[in-house]
């Protein structure tokens, strides 16, 4: 009695799961998923959901970038004036640009110009690509790779370290 029911259950819900919408496209079943690494949060997604949120967890291919405006520099000159200089430049070039980068801004212009420039490049690709259409770029990017910043350790901490 209990396997004939089970049989029932299993086998109602293989046929509800193998049906097509009324669209014509097969339903995609959701995925487990997870965010964070010393938190972790398991929740139920679409898997293009899960792709993404894993690419953004992944420092290596994101970064946070500030979009300057005018205000925002108006701002700044009240705290850093310097700060607010290397913002400008950032805000007259139009370049998205990370606080580490903007740092070192009139040394690495020419470069974040050109990365610039190809990436503008590379998003008229992909925008103009057919649907479904998911290869490799064809634009060259060679410029668009971030700078490994290494953070100096203070001679306290050095010398705590050498004992």
């Amino acid at each position: 009695m209990f396997v004939r029911a089970a049989v029932r259950r299993f086998s109602g819900a293989a046929a509800s799961s193998k049906a097509v919408p009324a669209g014509g496209r097969p339903v995609v079943p959701n995925c487990l998923c997870q965010f964070g690494n010393e938190l972790p949060f398991a929740y139920l997604n679409h898997p293009g959901v899960m792709a993404v949120s894993t690419m953004v967890e992944l420092r290596g291919i994101t970064r946070m970038r500030a979009n300057f405006t005018q205000n925002d520099v108006d701002a700044l000159k009240e705290y850093d004036i310097e700060l607010a200089r290397k913002a400008q430049i950032a805000h007259d070039n139009g370049l998205a640009i990370n606080f580490l980068d903007l740092e070192r801004i009139e040394e690495t212009l020419p470069r974040l110009l050109k990365e610039k420039a190809q990436l503008e490049e590379a998003r008229k690709e992909v925008l103009g690509r057919k649907v479904g259409d998911y290869g490799p770029i064809k634009t060259q990017v060679p410029d668009c790779k971030p700078e490994n910043f290494k953070l100096k350790m203070p001679e306290s901490y050095r010398k705590q370290l050498d004992k």
